[in-house]
């Protein structure tokens, strides 16, 4: 996520230097939905995945424009779209990374979109910036391959498996009750995180969305403690959130060097410690999402309250759905 966060610190620095600091935080939201993206053994592996990720991106900005401002019915949308998208991806590991992404995506864009009125403009700059961040990982990558660097070897298949295989396999697995159980932990969550931001308006609850498309895997977790240390983790990150915001406004460098940090060392945490990364990423998204505005008490208790809320939320559903065991062929926990 270097180049994610070179994407984020120049799209910013660039817009402020154009007197539209605004438009920069738009676009650093387009490097961060492609800076998961690894360096690849091959420049055509490497586009490959980029390509996967723009994919996962991009129908999740024009899911997120077409259902926002429809009242209850965005709210349905967006457990239709989850839950769709959570069912799909039992299909294939490929499938499987890209509905997390999206899932994790759309949450992500619902608060952006819904707080800009411009909602062409808005896609067109995030678009820019996932442009701009996908061509500088291409030359690191590059650039790493020309000095040597390797990629660890990719985990062989087992055998190859044609697209029948595959579709006849996931139809029976719909059969079951383990087709369904990421589906069935997923959309009754993001209904009830619907309901809630539909009741209190006047709340920063639409982030209990997004804290469940955060914490809720794949493959449920029993005991639920990665779960947990998550949920502490995403809590953390929006109370940094309200420490911060006593500093703000911040300035355009500060905020561009703070994204930019926070976007590496998200990376480097990811393999480290995953509470100290679930901190960060939270973190990060809500500068992104406040774009550099003040944060007062009411928001940073609504943000935490609402971290709270989700985390329960999906703990619940961890608790009372019931999850197979994962094993060589299970699919991956997390898109991205």
């Amino acid at each position: 996520m270097l180049s994610a966060g070179l994407g984020m610190g120049l799209s910013i620095l660039l817009a402020s230097a154009a007197g539209n600091p605004a438009e920069g935080l738009a676009a650093s939201l387009g490097s961060f939905l492609v800076g998961s993206s690894g360096v690849a053994r091959t420049f055509a592996h490497h586009l490959r995945q980029l390509l996967q990720l723009l994919a996962a991106a991009g129908l999740a900005m024009l899911s997120a424009a077409s259902v926002v401002g429809l009242g209850p019915w965005t709210e349905g949308a967006v457990m239709v779209l989850g839950g769709a998208a959570a069912t799909m991806g039992g299909y294939s590991r490929p499938l499987a990374l890209g509905a997390g992404r999206f899932i994790v995506f759309l949450a992500v864009l619902l608060g952006a979109v819904e707080a800009h009125q411009d909602r062409a403009g808005l896609l067109i700059l995030i678009t820019v910036g996932a442009t701009l961040t996908s061509a500088l990982q291409l030359v690191l990558g590059a650039l790493l391959r020309w000095r040597g660097w390797d990629a660890p070897s990719p985990v062989p298949a087992d055998r190859p498996v044609t697209t029948a295989q595959r579709y006849r396999r996931w139809r029976q697995t719909l059969r079951t009750r383990a087709g369904w159980q990421y589906a069935s932990r997923l959309a009754p969550c993001l209904a009830v995180a619907g309901l809630l931001n539909m009741a209190w308006p006047e709340h920063r609850l639409r982030w209990i969305t997004l804290t469940v498309a955060i914490l809720c895997q794949r493959q449920g977790e029993r005991p639920a403690a990665r779960t947990f240390q998550r949920s502490i983790g995403a809590a953390l990150g929006a109370a940094a959130m309200g420490l911060v915001g006593l500093t703000y406004p911040l300035s355009n460098w500060l905020l561009a060097l703070s994204i930019a940090a926070l976007g590496v060392l998200s990376t480097w945490l990811r393999a480290l410690n995953y509470l100290a990364y679930t901190a960060t990423v939270t973190l990060l998204l809500a500068l992104l999402l406040d774009g550099g505005q003040g944060v007062n008490t009411g928001i940073m208790v609504d943000r935490v309250v609402a971290t709270v809320i989700g985390a329960g939320l999906v703990l619940a559903a961890d608790l009372m759905v019931p999850t197979p065991r994962q094993d060589r062929g299970a699919m991956p926990r997390r898109g991205g």
